[in-house]
């Protein structure tokens, strides 16, 4: 899922986003969205590194979603959740702007294994906010979350 824009995507970062991928990665964009780029960059970016990881990778395409912005004179932002399966990654950023609201909920009493992330809160239950230029990741073993908060890359 994402939500937010890449300003004057066709014109700033359609073609270098294209550049940077593998020709498998590639062939993953169907359209012309900037979100169908921004997962095509995420793909490269886990499948680049044995290592990786949803979280590691989801870092890294932002950081070079950032590179790119800052090169090509234009802005973002990006809520951002991933999921494996196994584990939810999500993330709250923009660059030099103002990033789309998220949130966050986890009922352990009502739900216990539940986790909902949401651009706009549901309901009247604990909702926590996403600080701006914020990652969150839960595992499947547990719903306690590792929330980290970044720096602007550039």
């Amino acid at each position: 899922m994402h939500n937010g824009e890449i300003s004057n995507f066709q014109q700033t970062l359609y073609r270098p986003i294209r550049d940077s991928l593998s020709d498998s990665t590639y062939r993953l964009i169907k359209g012309m969205t900037d979100s169908e780029h921004i997962f095509a960059l995420l793909v490269k970016m886990w499948q680049s590194s044995p290592d990786s990881t949803l979280f590691s990778a989801l870092h890294a395409t932002v950081q070079k979603l950032t590179e790119l912005a800052s090169k090509y004179d234009t802005s973002f932002s990006a809520n951002i959740i991933v999921t494996d399966g196994r584990a939810i990654a999500a993330i709250r950023y923009a660059y030099p702007t103002q990033a789309p609201t998220l949130y966050w909920s986890c009922n352990a009493l009502k739900h216990p294994d539940q986790v909902i992330v949401a651009s706009e809160l549901l309901s009247n239950q604990n909702w926590t906010a996403f600080p701006e230029q914020s990652m969150l990741f839960f595992q499947e073993q547990s719903l306690q979350p590792t929330i980290s908060l970044l720096d602007r890359f550039v």
